[in-house]
């Protein structure tokens, strides 16, 4: 299945491919900011409040923790 979206997109996969490495990790690096971003938004959008900005903090903190652990084992 994989095989095939690749080689019926492929025309606008290969024009990714045309960017030099350094372009293309920028790429990847939004990607990964961006998903990140999600998370955060994910967190916060589930409690309407915090009852002082150091509880936002602390929450944004063990979360970004929690995505880093999770990082560390997929690598």
């Amino acid at each position: 299945m994989a095989l095939r979206s690749w080689q019926s997109n492929w025309n606008e996969l290969a024009i990714y491919f045309k960017y030099p490495q350094e372009i293309r990790t920028l790429i990847y690096t939004t990607n990964s900011t961006k998903s990140y971003n999600r998370l955060l938004r994910k967190i916060t959008k589930s409690k309407s409040i915090f009852p002082s900005d150091y509880s936002l903090y602390k929450s944004l903190y063990l979360t970004t923790m929690d995505i880093y652990e999770n990082m560390k084992i997929r690598l």
